[in-house]
């Protein structure tokens, strides 16, 4: 759960997160993706948390303590039960690497390593989900340089963005077949539009 009290301290961490899920259409990776929602955290649901919680328990006093710090919108993935890195990266199907090396592309995301894949796969539902978008945009480098200096400079340090060759799917990326269905810069900002400002400004977004 990422939370908007962060923003104070700089933090687009979400911005990326979500993006992914408004793009999947575009990039195929919607079926991999875990399903996720924007919580609304309230004073009146730290109120049931605590009557719901047994107290004088560690793991339930930091989640309530965690909940406490997050009042507000906060983005949220649903539970994936018996989750672990994947036994053989290389059999990964290839629609997955697909849609996982063009979302990533978009979203300029290289945080994708052999030793940090962020792949899981489930032993009990047999299902691998790609996760952690949360480093895209570069390091989040655009989303700072947009709001510090201007979007033309956070512009031509996104020209710059390469995948190198720790990338987990860089053997994979001369492969790599494009969607016919492109978003044009108007879809894309239609799209954004219900991200919380919290995580993303209009200068951000644009």
């Amino acid at each position: 759960v990422y939370n908007n009290t962060l923003v104070a301290e700089g933090c687009c961490h979400v911005f990326p997160e979500i993006l992914v899920y408004l793009i999947a259409c575009y990039t195929n990776i919607e079926p991999f993706l875990q399903e996720m929602a924007l919580i609304e955290v309230t004073t009146n649901t730290i109120l049931m948390a605590e009557s719901a919680l047994e107290q004088n328990s560690e793991p339930n006093e930091q989640a309530l303590r965690n909940l406490r710090n997050s009042v507000g919108t906060n983005f949220a993935v649903k539970w994936l039960d018996d989750a672990e890195k994947p036994a053989d990266l290389e059999k990964l199907s290839n629609i997955l690497v697909n849609a996982t090396i063009l979302t990533d592309a978009i979203l300029m995301n290289r945080d994708r390593s052999k030793s940090n894949p962020n792949i899981i796969y489930s032993t009990s539902n047999h299902q691998t989900k790609v996760i952690d978008f949360g480093l895209g945009l570069k390091e989040l480098t655009i989303c700072q340089l947009s709001q510090t200096i201007g979007k033309d400079v956070a512009f031509h340090h996104a020209t710059t963005c390469i995948f190198e060759k720790d990338y987990l799917f860089y053997e994979n990326l001369d492969g790599v077949s494009f969607p016919r269905k492109k978003p044009t810069k108007k879809e894309l900002m239609d799209l954004m539009k219900g991200i919380p400002t919290s995580w993303a400004s209009d200068t951000v977004k644009d």
